[in-house]
């Protein structure tokens, strides 16, 4: 399986635009993008590719499956024939059987054939998970509400006086209004009942009220631990890496946040330069899963100081790839997985010995 993924991360480039090429005779509106077309489809084959690569690489089939799940729930809301779809990987599987070397094919022609043969049984986008049914819900919906008119400070005036009241804790205003709104607003987005300007604006939001969400909380007591948080290279996505650290400071850890997309190097330097006791690292989809692998290992190589034995430095990872793909962490040789904000504090107790 291996051979057969490093062949598809070398050819991809080419084995993309063949499928394309077929792909467009076989449309029957090959003009939809007009002269964009062949750049548009090619791009969405070379994702494709990709996402077999990964799954082939890691033995999980489901891995392809599950990403094309939600690329076809992404495209189809946004008017995406799902007939195109199906026939951009049937055009991809021909290519694959006619280019890659026999040894090779039949890992990413068995997962190609699952997951065309299991089409209508692909993950849907789910429904909501917001409920009124609590005060917290309800806060949480009304902040939603908030958003979506782009009142931003009226948005962060309900939280924030929430807190003040003695109604919604400073934790409670992180796990249970600020992320289950940002979890809805991506589905909003996925469904295409919200533009990229309005998400991007609603989680620059989201973003500048958790910290003040944290001055909000009571003082508590420093753990003397020194917590680093980052999402890697390649994935700008940290909303959720946000939202954990400011619980992790309100635990009363020194926390070194380091953003989204941050180079593997720069993290390795990191650890030691600011002596922390514990990295958290997040990855949104599965093709970020890669960089947390390597990011891991590079911890673990890292040279001590003087020449000494590295410092062992604990890894708790999190995130949407993981989330959905529970046993997927356990290849990227970290030391544990926290499933959701809820529990990712406690965890990272326990790793350090707290």
């Amino acid at each position: 399986m291996r051979f057969t993924a490093d062949l598809l991360k070398t050819s991809a480039p080419g084995l993309a635009r063949l499928a394309t090429e077929a792909l467009l005779v076989r449309l029957d509106a090959p003009d939809r993008f007009g002269a964009n077309a062949h750049a548009v489809w090619r791009e969405h084959l070379a994702s494709r590719i990709e996402e077999l690569r990964l799954a082939i690489g890691r033995g999980q089939p489901g891995l392809f499956t599950d990403q094309v799940g939600w690329t076809r729930a992404t495209l189809t809301s946004r008017g995406f024939p799902e007939s195109d779809l199906q026939l951009s990987l049937k055009c991809l599987r021909d290519v694959l059987h006619d280019e890659l070397p026999a040894e090779a094919a039949p890992p990413a022609l068995q997962c190609l054939d699952a997951t065309l043969d299991g089409w209508d049984r692909l993950p849907a986008i789910e429904a909501s998970t917001l409920s009124a049914d609590t005060p917290n819900g309800k806060l949480a919906a009304r902040f939603v509400l908030a958003l979506l008119e782009g009142d931003r400070r009226r948005a962060g005036e309900l939280v924030t006086a929430a807190i003040r009241a003695g109604d919604l804790s400073a934790r409670d205003a992180i796990l249970e209004v600020c992320l289950p709104a940002e979890r809805e607003l991506g589905r909003m987005w996925q469904l295409d009942e919200i533009t990229v300007a309005e998400e991007h604006f609603i989680s620059a939001t989201v973003s500048a009220l958790i910290p003040r969400i944290v001055a909000l909380a009571p003082p508590t007591q420093e753990c003397g631990k020194t917590v680093l948080a980052a999402t890697l290279e390649g994935d700008p996505h940290d909303i959720g890496m946000q939202a954990v650290s400011a619980l992790y400071e309100m635990d009363g850890w020194r926390l070194v946040s380091l953003g989204s997309g941050l180079p593997v190097d720069d993290l390795v330097w990191s650890v030691d330069a600011f002596e922390a006791d514990l990295v958290l690292l997040s990855a949104a989809l599965v093709r970020h899963v890669d960089a947390v692998v390597t990011a891991v290992a590079s911890l673990r190589a890292r040279p001590g100081v003087e020449g000494g034995a590295a410092r062992a430095i604990p890894v708790l990872v999190g995130g949407p790839a993981f989330a959905w793909h529970p046993d997927l962490w356990r290849e990227t040789g970290a030391n544990a997985f926290a499933a959701s904000g809820h529990e990712a504090v406690s965890v990272g107790r326990q790793l350090v010995g707290l």
